[in-house]
């Protein structure tokens, strides 16, 4: 059985992906926090770093390695993340992809729609990006790199349950505030495609069967805001749609907080046209969002600790 790497275990996508892939392949997961336990998964803790991930990738000696690091994230995830990171990524993806390249390891580089930003509806790979700010310029740079070494970088938006309830994306949260008859803070003004995690690992893995090289989209089918996912993931949950505060605004400033990005919905056509599967419909991925509640799945990816501390260098 070959062995898949997975850098970023503990992000949302990195966890759904290594459990759901778990089957297929002897899988080895690096975390940059600690205490990561996923079932079926080697988890180890290890710094950040191109000299540690360049260590580990030589020490496992993966035939594939993907790349979920700190902008494997939706547009829709709100929570800033540390001007280190952002600032790292482009060097951690150039030396992953280097290592790759001389161990002849197949690179995918999970990458986010956030590099866009409107007015255009819809993106394929060569739309004007558009998008300003920190997060999009180290996206773009770590996308470059990946893809001048040959690898694949997947832009995307996925969403499912996290490996700790405080890392949680906004699909979760929005299931949070359902659950407590809680208001969610969604809006109906920013669209998006999105896809659950465990859906975009099957299409990763088709994709790396059939080669896919340079940059690709993976979304969803729909094209949806904020406020109508909310609603439908009420109607998976088994509730009225709208009910429980579903879709209602953010109180204060509400326009200055969604002005940030508007318009990131992916045209998918070339990965659906490589790989010759159908994209999963908004409706269809949230009800197996909801069946993770009870199938298992969500129990295997769920750390005992609520909050992962940063590990120390392994």
């Amino acid at each position: 059985m070959d062995t898949l790497l997975v850098i970023g275990a503990e992000s949302t996508v990195g966890a759904n992906v290594a459990c759901t892939l778990a089957d297929a392949f002897q899988v080895v997961g690096l975390s940059r926090a600690g205490e990561v336990e996923l079932d079926g998964c080697r988890t180890i803790a290890c710094d950040f770093t191109p000299a540690e991930l360049s260590r580990w990738i030589g020490e496992v000696a993966p035939a594939w390695i993907i790349f979920s690091g700190a902008l494997a994230r939706s547009s829709w995830d709100e929570a800033e993340l540390p001007p280190p990171w952002l600032a790292a990524e482009p060097r951690l993806a150039a030396a992953v992809a280097t290592e790759a390249r001389t161990l002849g390891a197949r690179l995918v580089y999970i990458s986010t729609d956030a590099v866009f930003a409107g007015p255009q509806i819809f993106h394929a790979e060569d739309s004007s990006t558009l998008a300003a700010g920190p997060l999009a310029e180290a996206a773009l740079a770590a996308e470059q790199a990946v893809c001048a070494a040959g690898g694949l970088v997947v832009r995307t938006h996925a969403y499912g349950w996290s490996p700790t309830s405080s890392e949680a994306c906004f699909a979760e949260r929005f299931w949070q505030a359902l659950d407590a008859a809680a208001p969610i803070a969604a809006d109906a003004h920013r669209h998006a495609t999105p896809i659950l995690a465990t859906d975009l690992a099957g299409l990763l893995h088709a994709a790396h069967r059939a080669g896919l090289q340079g940059l690709v989209h993976i979304g969803g089918a729909e094209r949806t805001n904020p406020r109508r996912f909310a609603h439908e993931l009420a109607g998976a949950l088994g509730l009225p749609r709208g009910s429980r505060g579903a879709g209602q605004q953010p109180s204060g400033g509400a326009a200055a907080v969604w002005h940030r990005v508007q318009e990131t919905s992916l045209i998918s056509r070339r990965a659906q046209q490589a790989i010759g599967q159908p994209l999963p419909m908004l409706r269809e991925g949230l009800r197996r969002f909801v069946a993770q509640l009870d199938n298992g799945h969500r129990d295997r990816l769920r750390s005992e600790e609520e909050t992962l501390v940063p590990a120390k260098a392994a």
